[in-house]
């Protein structure tokens, strides 16, 4: 199957092969083009791209790494949003990646321990009925809290 599309003046082309061999070719310049959770993408290019674009990056990614996950597009979606709080200059999501690698992680350790406090979020909205402003609060709360040595604890 492949699909094509236009975003802001250029086009991107998705085509689905057989599993683990999903590809996502953009042809505009200056664009996100390629994930590598070791650095941080370019922020405004970042947001620019469709959910869609940031989430198939992510899994193609973890696919060339050969990272064998039990659910590669709930990771990749896990690994977007983490990214997309970064690229938004959410202060204390962008504190907590500072704090994490100078606690010794590797930047996409540092996401994958955000994305645990991200991924209890989303488990606690759907089980515990708060407020969206009580939840927002516990979860940047848990933010704070979290340490290099916690998450290496596990």
């Amino acid at each position: 199957m492949e699909r094509t599309g236009r975003k802001r003046g250029g086009v991107f082309r998705w085509h689905r092969g057989p599993p683990f061999t999903n590809t996502l070719a953009f042809t505009y310049a200056a664009t996100v083009n390629r994930y590598d959770p070791s650095q941080a993408p370019d922020a405004a290019e970042w947001l620019d791209l469709d959910e869609l674009e940031r989430v198939l990056l992510v899994e193609h990614y973890h696919s060339r790494a050969r990272v064998d996950l039990p659910d590669l597009k709930l990771h990749a979606t896990i690994h977007v949003i983490a990214e997309d709080q970064l690229a938004s200059h959410d202060e204390v999501v962008v504190r907590a990646l500072a704090r994490l690698i100078e606690g010794g992680l590797t930047r996409h350790e540092a996401i994958h321990a955000i994305g645990s406090v991200v991924a209890e979020q989303i488990y606690d909205l759907l089980n515990l009925g708060e407020t969206p402003e009580a939840s927002r609060a516990r979860y940047y709360a848990a933010i704070e809290r979290l340490t290099a040595a916690d998450w290496r604890n596990g």
